[in-house]
């Protein structure tokens, strides 16, 4: 099952202050139109609602691809180190089972 959070946002050029779905774990094979934007980037790109500005939102999370085998967990770029980003997620892991 796929999780996302509501997460606030605002606009970098007007400010403007809006909500969107940021994705928290995402289990792909139930998402293929995500896997799709994941490769032409555009996920979790979002348009401002006011002026029409689009960004990117980022966030820490899971992506899982059980016909590929894939298992990944995502960091930002605000991470503290590496292996701070392979605790947290081995601590994320470590809860869901």
């Amino acid at each position: 099952m796929s999780t996302f959070y509501p997460h606030e946002v605002s606009c970098p050029d007007c400010s403007r202050a809006f909500t969107v779905d940021v994705v928290w774990g995402i289990h792909i094979t139930r998402l293929p139109w995500a896997r799709k934007q994941i490769l032409d980037g555009t996920f979790q790109v979002f348009s401002c609602p006011d002026c029409g500005k689009s960004m990117t939102v980022e966030g820490p999370s899971v992506y899982t691809d059980f016909e590929r085998h894939h298992y990944i967990a995502i960091e930002t770029s605000a991470s503290a180190s590496w292996q701070a980003a392979k605790l947290k997620s081995a601590t994320r892991a470590s809860r869901r089972n």
